[in-house]
């Protein structure tokens, strides 16, 4: 089957589910943005650069600082935020796998292993990859946004 007749014969469903799996979403791969850095950075991508603390440890550290300044800061401020950090780190993450197989799109057509992901098999065009990626992105910065208050650092 041609890329046009894929193109044509495909459902909303199916679109989503692409999208999800263009993102990765449906794999485990977005989940270690959420703890990379120390021992599972240099375990999981054999990485040495001295980065010790992960993106959740990152919260918790600065919530200790801004609970040492001010004792009126409660338990549930602290977890909101870092909810929202951990979501937007997940969500960002969905936006690179995106940028990742569209960047790769023609070499992934030509390799046994990745010929069926959703660009390189026709099944999405490039369009709906790249408004997908925006999408992401752009709530996981109005989560950001949220989690600082609206301040800028």
């Amino acid at each position: 089957m041609d890329t046009k007749s894929v193109r044509s014969s495909r459902s909303t469903g199916q679109v989503c589910r692409d999208l999800i799996r263009i993102s990765r979403f449906d794999q485990y791969n977005s989940c270690l943005a959420l703890f990379a850095g120390g021992e599972l950075d240099r375990l999981v991508y054999l990485n040495n650069t001295g980065s010790d603390y992960s993106l959740v440890w990152s919260v918790l550290l600065s919530a200790s600082l801004r609970i040492k300044e001010s004792n009126d800061i409660e338990l549930r401020f602290i977890l909101v935020r870092m909810a929202f950090c951990c979501l937007a780190a997940y969500i960002y993450s969905g936006a690179g796998m995106v940028w990742n197989d569209w960047v790769d799109r023609d070499i992934d057509a030509k390799v046994a292993r990745t010929k069926n992901r959703p660009l390189p098999a026709g099944r999405l065009y490039t369009g709906e990859a790249m408004a997908w990626m925006v999408l992401q992105a752009a709530i996981a910065t109005c989560m950001l946004h949220f989690m600082m208050d609206g301040q800028h650092v």
